[in-house]
């Protein structure tokens, strides 16, 4: 997904979320946006700005690569690159446009695997409602085969060698400002503005990398 983005790192560009407002709250949406993913990266890439020898590294490879990394800042490092990769993967995920997906190469995979695309909302709501303080994935194995996988605190899921296609974040203060305690809503609100071009995009990369 960012395999050929390096430093300086960039926040992907989000949809508008004045437009979002009805489905996950306008307000909840940019405090999430500039106050937790924007500094996260300003500060990845402080700590990257000192070690040139990082500076030709995507996410994947600083998060891959974390056990030999030996600097003093190792673990803030990993926490950091982990912390925007999720969001990345996050806010890439959402359309305020009405995307016709029924055509689409994804769709067919997720019912290959999942049965439905109902199916697989079921069981992507019924796991992240059980999801605290992480982020809830559909990827995508070497065997192109789709599966829901949840990763704890900033975990992702490049260590399992899993492709990530789209992610939801159950931390708190994704949801909290709008739905209170009502999860719920807010995971059902989500799956109804996702950005089904971009995870059949993101299938198909996946696809040629492995095929």
């Amino acid at each position: 997904m960012y395999i050929d983005k390096t430093y300086p790192f960039e926040p992907v560009s989000c949809p508008n979320f004045h437009l979002l407002n009805s489905c996950l709250g306008e307000n909840s949406l940019a405090i999430h946006y500039n106050d937790i993913y924007l500094p996260s990266i300003r500060q990845l890439n402080d700590i990257i700005a000192r070690y040139p020898n990082f500076q030709n590294s995507s996410l994947d490879e600083l998060i891959f690569n974390n056990e030999h990394i030996t600097i003093k800042e190792k673990d803030q490092l990993h926490h950091l690159a982990s912390k925007v990769y999720n969001h990345h993967v996050f806010f890439a995920s959402l359309n305020n446009q009405t995307c016709n997906n029924v055509n689409l190469p994804i769709i067919n995979e997720i019912t290959k695997w999942f049965g439905s695309l109902e199916l697989f909302k079921q069981k992507f709501i019924s796991v992240a409602k059980a999801t605290n303080n992480g982020f809830v994935y559909l990827v995508c194995d070497d065997h192109l085969r789709l599966s829901i996988f949840v990763t704890d605190f900033c975990h992702t899921p490049i260590p399992y060698n899993l492709y990530p296609l789209m992610c939801i974040d159950m931390w708190e203060h994704s949801y909290y400002l709008t739905f209170l305690t009502n999860k719920d809503a807010y995971i059902n609100n989500f799956l109804n503005v996702l950005n089904w071009e971009y995870i059949n995009n993101e299938f198909l990369e996946c696809q040629k990398c492995i095929l």
